[in-house]
């Protein structure tokens, strides 16, 4: 049988780990601000979801070049 080489697991970047917590409560904050008719901080949260969504993604994409 032939053995296959595997490249080592890489780290999984401190951003990326925290973003896993970030992001739930985000959209949690998001959710909950709706179902309470607090318009503003709901719109404030899904941004923040977004948007933290998209750095972690382009900044986990520079760390692997």
């Amino acid at each position: 049988m032939q053995e296959q080489e595997q490249e080592p697991a890489r780290p999984i970047p401190y951003l990326v780990r925290v973003w896993r917590f970030a992001g739930p409560a985000l959209e949690l904050t998001a959710l909950m601000a709706a179902h309470q008719q607090r318009e503003g901080l709901a719109v404030a949260a899904k941004a923040l979801a977004v948007l933290g969504q998209s750095a972690t993604v382009w900044f986990a994409g520079r760390e692997r070049r």
